[in-house]
């Protein structure tokens, strides 16, 4: 038998190759921000999330950011584009949420 190629092989038929979506989110937040503890809160209790994985950054450590940011955060984004920001509305949020893992 050859080398493995990196193909899956199954007697000599080839697997279908699935592609799964993979999804990365992150929330921009600041310091003492009782919006962002709100939004990061919800967030947290999604297993979906829980799953994906959320990566928080703290705008005040990025001047880019907060350049762009400081007066609408809490900002949720995915790997493609911005999906929230500002105040918190639990529908809104799990709409967002839905279209999001949906896709996925």
């Amino acid at each position: 038998m050859g080398a493995p190629t990196g193909k899956s092989v199954v007697h000599g038929l080839r697997a279908p190759q699935i592609s799964v979506a993979v999804v990365r989110l992150t929330l921009l937040v600041r310091h003492d921000c009782e919006l962002c503890d709100e939004l990061h809160s919800a967030l947290a209790r999604d297993p979906r999330v829980a799953q994906a994985g959320l990566e928080l950054v703290d705008i005040t450590s990025r001047s880019d950011l907060f350049a762009l940011h400081a007066y609408r955060i809490p900002v949720l984004f995915d790997a493609e584009r911005e999906l929230y920001a500002g105040r918190f509305d639990d529908a809104a949020v799990t709409a967002v949420l839905d279209e999001v893992f949906s896709t996925a």
